[in-house]
């Protein structure tokens, strides 16, 4: 088997006024020793450069019956990342394939606020940041007209920053669960359904929860297809965010069924 190790490396150089020259490397390399199993790694880094409102700014929002008011920093810097990836994927059989895959993302000078006099918040650029976690997919010939694509992934997020400045805390679930499967019912007539399960969010005060979309299609000729969907079937109506800016109500997903028309030119 030849072209077995294959290495991709690459650099960037960007020039700003705010960081000045910075170089960007990037680099890529997959081993795939045999025909049923490959395994990879990367490495990048990569710079987000201040907003126009972040250096020159000021904002009042509403927070219950206070106003707060958000100003801008002259003097904050470019937030920078460190990213490192690597995964497995495997052909155990010729109905099952598995992959595995890991990240961590280190995160310098990135965004932040400081409370400088009561109801007064100053942008800052002093949080630091490590996002770290797995997934591990799988796909599942089960019969030959029947599918599944289960997935599990799970994430860890932390913060640090100085003494008085605000981190963001438990706004991304830990734990994420999918299934997917497609059965084909008839030549023409085709079934999806996906299930997922979101961990909560202690952050933002979002409950865990479980959601179901099933899908049916119908191909009276091959480029038209009627289908019925029905989306959140599980439960009448579940949150996943709430507001951000504009401190209303939250918004509750609702339980719906709704249908559809799709022609192909």
């Amino acid at each position: 088997m030849e072209d077995r190790l294959k290495l991709t490396t690459g650099v960037k150089f960007l020039d700003n006024t705010y960081s000045h020259g910075n170089f960007l490397p990037n680099a890529r390399l997959i081993w795939t020793p045999d025909a049923h199993q490959s395994l990879w790694a990367s490495a990048t880094h990569a710079l987000r450069l201040p907003s126009r409102f972040e250096r020159d700014g000021n904002q009042i929002t509403r927070d219950g019956a206070e106003f707060i008011r958000r100003i801008s920093n002259p003097l904050i810097t470019s937030e920078t990342l460190w990213s490192f990836e690597t995964g497995y994927r495997r052909q155990v059989t010729s109905d099952l394939s598995v992959d595995v895959a890991g990240f961590f993302n280190a995160y310098n000078h990135s965004s932040s606020e400081l409370e400088i006099a009561p109801a007064t918040i100053q942008i800052t650029s002093q949080r630091q940041s490590q996002i770290f976690g797995f997934e591990v997919y799988g796909n599942w010939q089960a019969l030959s007209k029947l599918r599944f694509m289960p997935s599990y992934s799970h994430l860890q997020v932390r913060n640090q920053v100085p003494l008085g400045q605000e981190a963001e805390s438990g706004e991304d679930p830990k734990h994420q669960f999918t299934l997917r499967s497609q059965l084909e019912l008839h030549r023409n007539v085709e079934m999806d359904a996906f299930f997922r399960y979101i961990n909560k969010l202690p952050g933002i005060d979002v409950a865990s929860y479980k959601a179901l979309d099933i899908r049916l299609a119908w191909k009276p000729i091959s480029n038209v297809e009627l289908s019925v969907i029905g989306k959140n079937l599980l439960q009448s109506h579940h949150q996943e965010f709430p507001p951000e800016v504009i401190q209303t109500m939250p918004v509750q997903i609702q339980r719906g069924v709704f249908g559809k028309l799709t022609v192909r030119f």
